[in-house]
């Protein structure tokens, strides 16, 4: 997009458009003076009529022009910063994105993002337009009369002064009530996500409460700006006012004493109603530039914002992961994972068992590089996965959370989320192998039905079996399961795991079962026990069964009809 060349012709005609206002008075003054002296006739005044109101239909077009050049780049260029705002999002480390509100993106996009355009279109127009009407009409006063242009002009300076004070105080008021608006965002999404819980723990008016004190604290924050804001038209009409009121005074005297002729006067009150515009343009400016800065200031923040590195090499598709004497923490003291190793190829499956906050999960968000693993301890087909992309060591999985997440979309939609070009085929396969094809059958809408936000329409078992079913389309070379049945009844939880060991056979795909139920990692070619961060045991089912540990005091708390389904 041709930012400058649209700019450039906006300025172009915005003075077009300036030179046929300034012109006015001058022709004001000229017929004013021939009526006094009597040396005009009627047609002359019709001709003179038509002139000026062609001048006002040039100046309309100009206007026109300018609007729809300059504003136009203007929403050009918030439409830019939404798509580099919700582009850097995606990119972001988890760690930024983890430490940043959804609130606070959700208000870049929605407030500051405008405040920015609003100072590159507006601001833009009423600086240029304020300084070459200022400039223009105060050397046409000048000549017109020196001294009567110094008596109209007093009461600029005191403005200058009082504009320049406020900008401080504009910048700081804008930006907190921005900060204040972060929250009330931020609190708006949590209590809509949270309305089943709000409502199961009665909690709804306690929630509204602390909804109602956020939004005081914005409301409170917005006038608190909205006071020195609302200072500036009055303030500006009121120093107009006043020169009008010097210039009546002292211009009447001078008529009077035969200095100036009263066409003179009649145009020193035209310009000086033109300058009017400058004074609150200047003001409106101001105040423009600071929200705009104050807003431009928040973004960086996040548009400078570390990134993962996709600049690195991609990686192949693999047949192997390794893992090799990972230890890993997320922070000092805080616990992560202790010399592991681990060897596994598609075909294979690898179950991973063991206590809560053991471990379990953290060590699937490494493999993605959704945490940043140490170097030369995780190997796909070994390559060192810190050294490629993150797309593409990603793509080597797919991948089924302990919470499911889905869009606000149809089911199929959801499902292409992994593999946009998927053909009907594939979405049925997909389906049957997630044991989806009886519940997608009961919808009125079959795999178009539309689901609500994050797929509230749906059960708990239904959700994860929707996730699955993407997972599996993807047709990655390993898929990563991370407690992904325990909505599941146990006759569903059989069938779907001898879906995927049917489905193993064909697609050589490795798979992680990740899981509180022994039954659904039972027949894994090998299961790892983990405790504290650490593999402290590891074998077959059959061998974790026979030996004294974890695994068996796991397997004697889990009655024999949760063991039923092992096929």
């Amino acid at each position: 997009m041709n930012y400058p060349g649209r700019t450039l012709g906006g300025l172009l005609a915005i003075v077009l458009s300036d030179c046929v206002q300034l012109a006015l008075p001058w022709v004001t003054k000229y017929v004013v003076d021939r009526l006094e002296n009597g040396t005009i006739g009627k047609q002359e005044l019709l001709t003179w009529g038509a002139a000026l109101l062609l001048m006002t239909a040039v100046a309309y077009l100009a206007k026109q022009i300018w609007r729809h050049l300059i504003l136009g780049a203007a929403r050009r260029i918030e439409f830019s910063l939404r798509e580099k705002l919700l582009e850097k999002t995606l990119s972001l480390t988890m760690q930024k994105a983890r430490d940043t509100d959804s609130g606070k993106f959700m208000a870049l996009a929605s407030n500051d993002i405008p405040a920015v355009g609003q100072a590159l279109a507006f601001g833009v127009i009423a600086f240029f337009d304020s300084i070459f009407i200022t400039a223009v009409a105060f050397f046409l006063m000048y000549s017109l009369s020196p001294l009567l242009t110094a008596y109209s002009l007093v009461p600029f300076p005191i403005l200058t002064v009082l504009m320049l004070l406020s900008l401080k105080v504009i910048y700081r008021r804008w930006d907190a009530a921005q900060q204040s608006l972060e929250n009330l965002t931020e609190k708006t999404r949590e209590s809509l996500s949270g309305i089943r819980t709000l409502r199961a723990y009665a909690q709804a008016q306690g929630d509204l409460e602390s909804f109602h004190q956020r939004s005081l604290d914005y409301r409170d924050k917005i006038l608190h700006y909205v006071k020195v804001d609302a200072t500036f038209g009055p303030l500006i009409l009121l120093f107009a006012g006043s020169s009008t009121g010097i210039l009546l005074y002292f211009g009447g005297g001078l008529v009077l004493d035969g200095q100036i002729t009263v066409g003179t006067l009649a145009a020193f009150v035209g310009y000086l109603g033109l300058l009017t515009w400058p004074m609150i343009a200047a003001g409106w400016m101001l105040v423009l530039l600071q929200r705009g800065s104050a807003s431009i200031n928040r973004l960086d923040k996040i548009l400078d914002s570390d990134t993962e590195a996709e600049d690195r090499p991609p990686l192949p598709t693999p047949d192997k992961l390794e893992i090799t004497d990972l230890t890993f923490e997320y922070g000092p003291g805080e616990r992560g994972l202790t010399g592991w190793n681990v060897s596994l190829k598609t075909g294979q499956t690898l179950g991973i068992v063991g206590p809560v906050g053991s471990g379990k999960s953290t060590i699937l968000k490494l493999l993605q590089l959704l945490e940043n693993p140490p170097p030369n301890a995780i190997f796909l087909d070994g390559h060192d996965i810190t050294k490629h992309s993150p797309s593409s060591v990603r793509s080597a999985y797919a991948y089924v959370g302990q919470e499911p997440f889905l869009f606000s979309d149809t089911i199929r939609n959801n499902l292409l989320t992994a593999r946009p070009e998927a053909g009907e085929e594939q979405l049925l396969r997909a389906i049957e192998l997630a044991s989806l094809s009886q519940d997608i059958s009961e919808f009125p809408r079959g795999l178009d039905t539309v689901l609500g936000e994050r797929g509230i329409s749906l059960s708990g078992g239904q959700k994860q079996r929707t996730a699955l079913a993407r997972a599996l389309l993807k047709d990655a070379p390993f898929l990563l399961l991370d407690d992904t049945l325990s909505a599941v009844d146990m006759v569903t939880e059989s069938q779907i795991l001898s879906h995927l060991r049917e489905e193993r056979r064909h697609r050589r795909q490795g798979t992680i079962i990740i899981s509180h139920r022994l039954s659904a990692v039972a027949e894994a070619d090998e299961i790892l026990v983990v405790d504290n961060g650490a593999i402290v045991d590891r074998g077959t089912h059959d061998e974790l069964s026979t030996r004294s540990g974890i695994y068996r005091d796991l397997l004697e708390h889990q009655s024999e009809s949760e063991m039923e389904p092992l096929v």
